[in-house]
Parts: structure tokens; C-alpha cells; sequence
């Protein structure tokens, strides 16, 4: 089971890491990681209390979505033999030991592979990640004594961000998407 794991982490790790990559490029670019410096926070701080907190909503949902690739990927692996030995319980050893009677006892083979596309799916279709990311993405609305508003993202505010003036006002508003 160690040894699978190692393997899904070996074979997956890279559309995370280009995910990770492609937001904090954009959102290294925004104005609050400028805001940010120019207040004094070390490159560190900026890191650990600016990007990772906006880097986390798209890595939650790319990560739940792909637990359904491992699960496919492990019972495709235990299915030729190469993934979870027996006795070790596995949909893949389940359809790999039900070929030979296939056609005396075909549910050997029916129900592991209908557990197995309906948990994907689940995995999939469930939203889970959604759900989770949509717990993280808050916006702050500032009323400045100006007149003017400032938008800012949640952990930003929560983490380092000021709003520039004397704030009349501050809301909490669930962002658009």
C-alpha cells in the first residue's frame, strides 16, 4: 500500500505543481502582493501570508477532483497485478481474480467495476472541492470616508492588507463565481 502511494504521488505531483505555479505568477502580479511590499513585509512573509492563503481554493478543487484518477489508476494497476498483492482487498484484484469465471459468476466481475465508476463519478460530480473552495473565497468591501470602496481579498485583509483612509464601513460579500 506504501509503494502505491509513493507511486501516485510520483505520477501526480505535476499538475499540481503547474497549477500552483500559473496562480502565484498571476497572483504575484495583483495589487495587494504590491501593497504588500511597499508596507515592509519580507518576501517570506508575503509567501506565507499573502499567496499560499490565494494559492489553496484552485489547489483544493484540482485535488479532489483528481482522487477519482487514483482510484482508477490503483485498480488498474491491482487489476495487472502490479498495484495492492493480495490478500490486501482491492477493486482491481476483485476484477482481476473474477476473469476466470467470468461467465459462471459474471457479478464477480459486475459489481467492483460498478463500485468502481460509481465512486469516480461521485468523486467527480460530487463537488466537494467546490464546496470547499467556495468557504475561502470571501471578498472584504471597504466604504472609505471618501466615497470610495476597496475590494480586497479576504486573506489579504485578514493577514497583512490595510485599506488605504479611514474606513466607514466593512462588509463581507461571497464573490461572484
Amino acid at each position: 500500500v506504501v509503494k502505491m502511494i509513493l507511486v501516485l504521488m510520483i505520477f501526480s505531483w505535476m499538475t499540481q505543481g503547474r497549477l500552483v505555479r500559473g496562480e502565484i505568477l498571476a497572483i504575484k502580479e495583483q495589487e495587494f502582493i504590491l501593497a504588500a511590499k511597499t508596507s515592509g513585509m519580507s518576501s517570506w512573509a508575503i509567501i506565507l501570508k499573502e499567496l499560499l492563503p490565494n494559492v489553496m481554493s484552485p489547489v483544493i478543487v484540482s485535488v479532489t477532483l483528481s482522487v477519482g484518477g487514483s482510484i482508477l489508476f490503483e485498480a488498474a494497476l491491482s487489476f495487472l497485478g502490479l498495484g495492492i498483492q493480495p490478500p490486501t482487498p482491492s477493486w482491481g484484484n476483485m476484477l482481476n481474480n473474477a476473469q476466470e469465471l467470468i461467465y459462471s459468476a459474471p457479478m464477480l466481475a459486475v459489481i467492483p467495476g460498478l463500485l468502481i465508476l460509481a465512486i469516480v463519478i461521485s468523486f467527480v460530480l460530487s463537488g466537494v472541492g467546490d464546496r470547499l473552495k467556495s468557504t475561502r473565497d470571501y471578498v472584504v468591501v471597504f466604504a472609505l470616508a471618501d466615497g470610495a470602496t476597496g475590494i480586497k481579498p479576504t486573506s489579504s485583509v485578514l493577514l497583512g492588507g490595510q485599506p488605504v483612509g479611514k474606513v466607514t464601513k466593512v462588509s463581507i460579500v461571497p464573490t461572484a463565481s
